[in-house]
This record gives structure tokens, C-alpha cells and sequence, in this order.
């Protein structure tokens, strides 16, 4: 009896404990075939998140009262082709801080607001053949995430809403080197979204480089367009690269085709690469998701490969050499549980 009892005292204990917390695993799995070739030679491969980067974690979130929040997130990647996971475990996202009227303040690694505004502006939502990523993420056109940072988010009013971001460079003695801030501010509301960026980060010895981009994009209904328009200007020998896009997406049947043109060029070195990529998304349920993407960057003489890459989440596509073009074609499903 006293067993029974005592049995019954120890699980009743979690239920008080977590009453107002809400914790939810979560993730995505992604995965394809793809053909590819680098302009010299080419591969069959099986790819691993091609429409959005395989991953897992944790959320939660814990009512305090008065409309205050506690929340928090841990988030690894993985890869779905061969089972490997982040060095790091929780490399892609992992902070803690507060939610309430006041908006959300994180303190941890997050994806930067420059980073996440771009995102909003790519026709192809960085993932499938032909998206953004190859300027924000390979050229550094936006720093994808900070480290040892605290993050902002204002409430939305009205449709307008605004990001801010600092990280701290952590560098005994020189406080600017690995410095950064990123900040953002937009509209949205109906069919109309539009924004803009500025970041500035410091590499290790304090040199500056500056981001800034323009964008948007309007929902006829049937289809809708998106448009964006951003430069980096980099310290010290680098070049400047200056990406503008074109996108858009129409209902065809049940599922949507979209298609991207975008082209980067670099101001002194005279690199010029035009990227265009077409997909087809199906979703088999709220979850599921088949698809089917091709994309080319077409690189002139001056361009350099990493100019020229194609990106999805997981893979890349990068030319042999400069003047080289570089292709892609995949089929795949995505899961999110």
C-alpha cells in the first residue's frame, strides 16, 4: 500500500512541476536524388535536405504570468543520406530569453535579422536549385548566424515589425574584432511584404564589412512575385558583390511551380554569375512534401567558383573552375514532425 501511494506521489510530481511549461520536440527530414556536374564532370548522388536542411530540437516555452514567457530552443543539423549530425550538436540554433508584450529578447546563437529579411525576399525560401543562399551564405553576403549574442524582436504594430542583433566578438583586449550587429524592419500585412537590412561585422583584427539589401514581394492570389536588391562591401582586397533577384510562384493544380533569376557581380574583379533555378513543390499531406528542382549558374571568365555556386540547404554545386557552369536536377521528399 505504502508503495502504491509513494508510486502515485512520484508521478504526479512532473505534471506540478511542468503544468505551464510546454516543450515540444521537433524537425525535419530531407532527402533526394540528384544529377549534377560541375561544368568538367558529373555525378549521380542521393542529397540530403535539398528543400530545407535536415534538423531536429527542442523547444519550449513556460508561462511566468502577467503575459511574461520564458522560452528557449536547441537545434542541430543532421544529414539524412549518411546519418551524420553537426560537429557541433546544437550548432544551428540554441539560446534561452523571455517573450511578452515588449516583444522577444534571445541570448544565445540565433540566424542573423539581415540573414532572415533576405530569406523573406527568396522566391525558392533557401532551399532547392537556384536559391539565395549561394550570395548570403557562400559569397557572405549576410552572416548567417551570430554567437554569443542577444537578439530582438519588436511585437508586430500594425504590420510593421523591426530585428536587431548584436554579437559580442569576445577578443581580450580589442573590442571590435569579431564585433557584429544586424538589424531589419519590414511590412507585412495582406498580400504585400516589403523590407530592408543593414549588418556591419568585424573580422578578427577589427576591419569592417557592410551589408545592406531591399526587398519585397506581392500575392496576386494564383501567384505572387518576390524581388530583392543587396550589396556586401568587404574589407581590406575584397570585392565588393552586388545580387539582385526575380521570382515568383503560381498554383498548378494542388502544388506550386516556382522559378528564380538572380544574378551577383563582383564591382572591381569583373566576376559575373546569373543563377536560374525552376521547382515544382507537391504537398502529400500538412507535413509532406514531394518535389522536383533543376537550376544552372552560368559564370562568365572573370568569375571565381565560389561566385558561381548553386546551394541547397545541405549540398553544393560548385563549378571545376572559373567560366565554368554549374547544374543541378533532383527529386525528393520532405517530412516535418
Amino acid at each position: 500500500m505504502k508503495k502504491s501511494l509513494l508510486a502515485v506521489a512520484i508521478a504526479a510530481l512532473p505534471a506540478a512541476a511542468f503544468a505551464q511549461t510546454n516543450v515540444t520536440l521537433y524537425g525535419i527530414a530531407d532527402v533526394g536524388i540528384t544529377s549534377v556536374s560541375d561544368g568538367v564532370n558529373s555525378a549521380m548522388r542521393v542529397d540530403s535536405g535539398m528543400m530545407s536542411t535536415s534538423r531536429w530540437g527542442i523547444r519550449g516555452t513556460e508561462d511566468l504570468g502577467g503575459g511574461l514567457k520564458a522560452v528557449f530552443t536547441l537545434e542541430g543539423g543532421l544529414r539524412v543520406d549518411t546519418g551524420a549530425a553537426d560537429a557541433n550538436v546544437f550548432q544551428r540554433r540554441a539560446y534561452a530569453g523571455f517573450q511578452g508584450g515588449f516583444g522577444e529578447v534571445r541570448i544565445g546563437r540565433d540566424y542573423t535579422p539581415a540573414f532572415l529579411a533576405a530569406g523573406g525576399w527568396d522566391a525558392l525560401g533557401y532551399g532547392l536549385y537556384g536559391n539565395a543562399l549561394n550570395y548570403t551564405a557562400i559569397i557572405g553576403g549576410t552572416s548567417v548566424r551570430f554567437s554569443n549574442a542577444i537578439f530582438y524582436d519588436s511585437p508586430n504594430m500594425g504590420g510593421f515589425s523591426a530585428q536587431a542583433a548584436y554579437g559580442f566578438g569576445e577578443v581580450a583586449g580589442n573590442n571590435s574584432a569579431g564585433r557584429g550587429f544586424s538589424l531589419a524592419g519590414g511590412y507585412a500585412a495582406g498580400p504585400l511584404m516589403a523590407g530592408l537590412y543593414y549588418e556591419n561585422t568585424n573580422d578578427a583584427t577589427g576591419n569592417s564589412t557592410k551589408k545592406v539589401g531591399v526587398g519585397g514581394g506581392y500575392n496576386f492570389g494564383a501567384f505572387g512575385l518576390k524581388a530583392s536588391w543587396q550589396k556586401v562591401d568587404p574589407p581590406l582586397a575584397g570585392d565588393n558583390v552586388t545580387y539582385w533577384s526575380l521570382g515568383g510562384n503560381v498554383a498548378v493544380g494542388a502544388g506550386n511551380v516556382i522559378a528564380q533569376y538572380s544574378r551577383a557581380s563582383a564591382e572591381t574583379g569583373g566576376g559575373r554569375s546569373n543563377t536560374f533555378g525552376l521547382a515544382y513543390t507537391y504537398p502529400m499531406s500538412k507535413r509532406t512534401t514531394l518535389y522536383a528542382t533543376v537550376g544552372q549558374a552560368s559564370n562568365n571568365s572573370a568569375a571565381t567558383p565560389t561566385l558561381g555556386n548553386l546551394r541547397s540547404s545541405d549540398n553544393t554545386v560548385s563549378p571545376a573552375a572559373a567560366g565554368q557552369n554549374a547544374r543541378g536536377i533532383g527529386f525528393g521528399v520532405r517530412h516535418s514532425f
